[in-house]
């Protein structure tokens, strides 16, 4: 993207800057508008959040469908994936399943 000619208002004079620089979306010149670069960080905030709670939510998944437990079961062994190794991991798996009690 090439630089283009911005003018923005800047200092309690209002005097007005021209500059040559690279216009991206979603960036604003320091000082153009208090309200754009409000509602800019609102939705970084929106992003941020609904990003944390898709992380956890995949999280949760993942530990529901023993994915972690596969994950720390090769770094524990120190192996890689592979047939062989999911097999023994289901092994290990059922061995400590059948010793936990059972409740009511």
């Amino acid at each position: 993207m090439s630089p283009r000619r911005v003018a923005y208002f800047s200092g309690r004079d209002g005097s007005c800057q021209v500059q040559e620089q690279q216009v991206l979306p979603l960036r604003f010149a320091q000082g153009q508008d208090d309200n754009l670069d409000l509602l800019t960080r609102r939705r970084a905030r929106l992003i941020a959040k609904v990003t944390t709670l898709l992380a956890t939510f995949v999280s949760a998944l993942r530990e529901i469908f023993d994915e972690s437990a596969y994950a720390r079961f090769l770094t524990r062994n120190r192996i890689t994936s592979s047939r062989a190794a999911y097999a023994a991991f289901l092994r290990e798996h059922d061995v400590a399943k059948a010793r936990r009690p059972k409740c009511c």
